[in-house]
């Protein structure tokens, strides 16, 4: 078993083949990431690959940052931007309120973009062929045992356009990479508000989702701009695979 970092833009396949190029051998991972997040991996090898479902209720800490103003239709900036608004008054108190909210048991549908199967079909299949409007979004138990707000930052629309640009080139594959730096650029400079958190939870939790569903406490649109999972169980980061 390896503790692993998977890099922004790989997808956990990517990252395991990268470190892990030995065909001989069969690696599986435990607890996906997205494309856009980075951090902590667990790798198993040969044999321990058939106890891999073991591993899966680890809890896992993540550090995440999200911005208020902006929506896309992934809840994070792979996605096409659905809305934007100007704010125009002071959120920290109800991000914080809504952070405060979501702790415990919560129940939040799935990301559209997520693999979770309706019907033997990926939803991020049903999105792409604009058939979520024919389907029942299916939702999760999520169990948050830690969720603490930690900071708040005023930027501007154009510094997070740079990260996503730079974030989005080192994305491999058709994610739709030319249509969602097209949709930044239409976005106007302004000022916007990016918010910061921790959360420790179990298997199964969407930061995407949680993100989303702060901003519909909040009432206003939302995108998460960061994502690095700290800790799985035990293992830090002084655990990684040949560092």
């Amino acid at each position: 078993m390896y503790i692993v970092r998977k890099e922004i833009g790989e997808t956990p396949l990517a990252c395991v083949q990268r470190l892990f190029p030995d065909k001989k051998k069969k690696y599986t991972y435990a607890g996906r990431l997205d494309p856009m997040a980075e951090g902590l991996l667990l790798v198993l090898e040969g044999e321990e690959c058939k106890d891999a479902k073991k591993y899966f209720d680890e809890e896992k800490t993540y550090k995440y940052s999200f911005a208020v103003g902006i929506a896309t239709d992934t809840y994070d900036c792979l996605g096409r931007i659905v809305k934007h608004a100007h704010i125009n008054e002071n959120i920290r108190g109800k991000v914080h309120e809504a952070i405060q909210k979501l702790n415990g048991d919560i129940t939040l549908p799935y990301p559209p973009y997520s693999s979770k199967t309706v019907n033997g079909v990926p939803l991020f299949a049903h999105a792409r062929n604009n058939t979520l409007q024919k389907i029942l979004l299916p939702e999760r138990i999520m169990k948050i045992n830690e969720h603490i707000l930690t900071d708040e930052e005023i930027s501007t629309v154009n510094i997070v356009r740079k990260k996503v640009t730079r974030d989005i080139k080192l994305v491999r594959g058709d994610f739709r990479q030319e249509e969602i730096c097209a949709d930044w650029r239409t976005v106007g400079d302004r000022s916007i508000r990016v918010f910061s958190a921790v959360l420790r939870g179990n298997a199964g939790v969407y930061i995407r989702a949680v993100v989303n569903e702060i901003g519909r406490q909040i009432g206003y649109p939302t995108v998460t701009t960061a994502i690095r999972r700290t800790k799985i169980g035990r293992w830090t980061q002084s655990d990684v695979y040949g560092q």
